[in-house]
């Protein structure tokens, strides 16, 4: 995995986080409003995954955003 994915990964995770808490939501409501794994959504906060573009849908679907704002 090169530099630039981790770094990708790590922003990713830090988006998803800060649309979170701007709902105020656990992890696990997040990951029930998106559909996922509550596990799943941790490793994708601490940017220990890659992600699938669906999942990236679900997610900005779950917090009422575009998507755009996880990049």
């Amino acid at each position: 995995m090169s530099a630039d994915e981790n770094a990708l990964r790590r922003r990713l995770g830090q988006a998803v986080i800060r649309e979170r808490t701007r709902l105020r939501w656990s992890q696990e409501r997040a990951a029930e409003e998106a559909g996922l794994n509550p596990r799943h959504l941790q490793k994708i906060e601490a940017g220990s995954v890659n992600v699938t573009l669906r999942t990236v849908a679900r997610l900005s679907a779950a917090f009422g955003v575009d998507a755009k704002r996880f990049f």
